[in-house]
């Protein structure tokens, strides 16, 4: 009494089902944390890039500012600030 592929016996059908089921969830893992890692890379990467030009526009501003014959205005703490403007 064959039956095509399910001549085999139940613990070889079983294991096969488990083999093909955890196989398709190792692709699926993978490609997850792929996805996932090069996401986090590429924020990470996008955040350095902001800090950088940040950092490069504070030193440009620094040097066109010496180059000004006014001094550049500083910012007084909150108590100081209200003392200052009473002054003028």
């Amino acid at each position: 009494m064959t039956m095509g592929l399910q001549s085999g016996s139940l613990r070889a059908r079983l294991v096969l089902q488990l083999l093909v089921v955890a196989a398709v969830l190792a692709v699926l893992l993978f490609f997850t944390v792929r996805y996932t890692a090069d996401r986090a890379a590429e924020a990470t990467q996008d955040a350095i890039l902001g800090a950088a030009t940040t950092s490069v526009a504070e030193q440009l501003r620094a040097v066109l500012d010496a180059g000004r014959d006014r001094p550049r205005p500083t910012v007084l703490p909150d108590r100081h600030r209200q003392q200052h403007c009473d002054g003028l």
